[in-house]
C-alpha cells in the first residue's frame, strides 16, 4: 500500500527529538538553510543510539512501505481502474528501488554500533499521528472518484521527500561512516525520484 507523506508505515516509536531534526532536513532539504551536520553538539550516548533505533525504525518501515506500489499498480489495473503509463512506470521505479534500499538497510543495521532493534520509547501521540495518515493515504489511493494519477504523483512527492529528510536527519545521529555513505546516496536518490515526479506534475500545470 502507499506512503502518504511517507509516514503510513506502522512505527512502534516517536521520539520528540527525533522528530525535531526530521522537521529540520525537511527545512532544509527545502530552503537549504540549516548548517552542516559536522557543526551540530554532539549528544550523550544512550540518548543518541535511542534516536537512531527511531530514524531507523521509521526508515525501515517507510521503505516497506514505498516497496508495495507495485502492488498498487495491479489493483488500479484489476479494478479497472489502472493508472496511465507515466505513473504505472514511477509506481514500478519507486516499488524496485525500495525494495532494493530496503534489502541492503537490513544488513547495514547490524554494522555496529548495531541499530537492528526497535526503539524502547513507546510515543502514542506519534503512533496515532501515523494511523489517520495510514488511513487518509489508503482513502486516496484506493479511491475511485478520478483523478488518481495526480493524487499519487502528489503524495509520492512528499513520500520521496520524507525519505530524503529521515535519511538526511538520521546521518546526522550515525557515527557509522558506511551508514552515512548510504544514507547520503539514499536522500539523492529518492530527490531524483521527486524531481520526476513534480516534472510529470509540470505539464499538467501548464495546460489549465
Amino acid at each position: 500500500m502507499s506512503t502518504a507523506t511517507g509516514l503510513l508505515a506502522k512505527s512502534s516509536a516517536r521520539s520528540r527529538a527525533f522528530g525535531s531534526a526530521v522537521v529540520a532536513a525537511l527545512l532544509a532539504l527545502s530552503s537549504c538553510a540549516q548548517p552542516p551536520a559536522e557543526t551540530r553538539s554532539p549528544r550523550s550516548t544512550a540518548p543518541a543510539h535511542q534516536d537512531l533505533l527511531v530514524g531507523y525504525d521509521l526508515l525501515a518501515d517507510t521503505l516497506a512501505d514505498e516497496s508495495h506500489l507495485g502492488t498498487l499498480d495491479l489493483f488500479k489495473t484489476l479494478t479497472l481502474n489502472a493508472p496511465n503509463d507515466a505513473v504505472a512506470k514511477l509506481m514500478h521505479t519507486l516499488s524496485d528501488a525500495s525494495k532494493r534500499r530496503a534489502s541492503e538497510l537490513e544488513r547495514l543495521r547490524h554494522l555496529a554500533p548495531d541499530v537492528s532493534d526497535e526503539p524502547t520509547t513507546p510515543s502514542p501521540i506519534g503512533d496515532a499521528i501515523t494511523d489517520v495518515a495510514k488511513e487518509f493515504g489508503k482513502s486516496e489511493m484506493l479511491s475511485r472518484s478520478g483523478g488518481f494519477d495526480v493524487r499519487f504523483v502528489l503524495l509520492q512527492a512528499q513520500a520521496t521527500r520524507m525519505v530524503a529528510a529521515m535519511a538526511t536527519a538520521t546521518a546526522r545521529f550515525d557515527p557509522n561512516a558506511e551508514r552515512k555513505a548510504w544514507l547520503k546516496s539514499l536522500a539523492n536518490e529518492f530527490e531524483g525520484y521527486r524531481r520526476d515526479l513534480i516534472r510529470y506534475i509540470e505539464p499538467h500545470d501548464k495546460a489549465r
